[in-house]
């Protein structure tokens, strides 16, 4: 039987890569069984599903490098062809420049802002906005660095055929992936309204391990600039329907 099985990393919040695998199953006419696992740590309650050739399935499990028991989890799955992955991207932003924890990633060190730091920062008068909240920014560090690490040794223990793992073009985790763990891709470049005019310009970075042909195109205007600023977290990281189609479809070709 010609078959092929996808992992979707941490795709339980707005769960992008599941909608664009469902709406566009015409991309794996040439399978016999398709089978995809959507991976997270949230509680969904989602029964299993079946259209066409695809069986998708939620499994939930912690992917963190912190569960000790990650590989045996995964163990009991289908090893993949195909892993789409979007580790949760909040502790590597840019976008709290000033108050960003972890400064840099280097070849044999690391520089992270220590409690102190936050706590002097607050005493500041002169500095805008200039409180934050220490053991929330150290949680988050801790799951990001966390969950990175996992996709990483999920990557090399399971060798599936073809891996891309999505974040914004100016996150730290590439830094991270690179230096500390010394792994590394094509880093395929794209921008969400090439694909979606709803959606705003949100450079973003689809690293493979191979190279991707993606739309970059610069527009002015015709595209929603308020999309990053509306709505929650999960609303806020959701990919285009027609990006992810257009990722897969490049990636099985390669396959074949």
């Amino acid at each position: 039987m010609n078959g092929l099985v996808l992992w979707l990393l941490f795709d339980d919040g707005n769960c992008s890569y599941t909608k664009s695998i469902l709406e566009n199953n015409e991309l794996f006419a040439n399978y016999d069984l398709v089978k995809v696992y959507a991976i997270g740590i949230n509680d969904l309650k989602l029964h299993p599903l079946t259209k066409a050739n695809i069986n998708w399935e939620y499994k939930k499990i912690n992917l963190s490098l912190a569960n000790v028991d990650l590989i045996k989890d995964l163990n009991n799955l289908p090893s993949p062809d195909i892993i789409l992955a979007s580790p949760p991207c909040e502790s590597f932003s840019m976008a709290d420049c000033s108050c960003r924890m972890s400064q840099t990633y280097d070849n044999d060190k690391w520089i992270v802002r220590s409690r102190e730091w936050y706590r002097n920062r607050a005493l500041t008068a002169d500095v805008p906005n200039k409180t934050r909240d220490f053991i929330k920014k150290e949680r988050n560090r801790l799951n990001g660095e966390g969950c990175a690490s996992g996709l990483v040794h999920i990557i090399e223990t399971f060798k599936p055929k073809a891996y891309v793992i999505e974040n914004p073009r100016n996150s730290k985790i590439w830094e991270f992936l690179k230096n500390h763990w010394s792994f590394e891709g094509f880093k395929n470049i794209t921008y969400y309204y090439n694909y979606d005019l709803n959606f705003s310009q949100k450079p973003t970075c689809f690293m493979s391990n191979y190279s991707l042909n993606l739309k970059k195109q610069m527009l002015k205007n015709g595209y929603n600039k308020n999309h990053y600023t509306l709505g929650n977290y999960d609303e806020r990281s959701s990919i285009p329907t027609k990006l992810i189609a257009d990722i897969l479809k490049q990636t099985i070709n390669q396959l074949n």
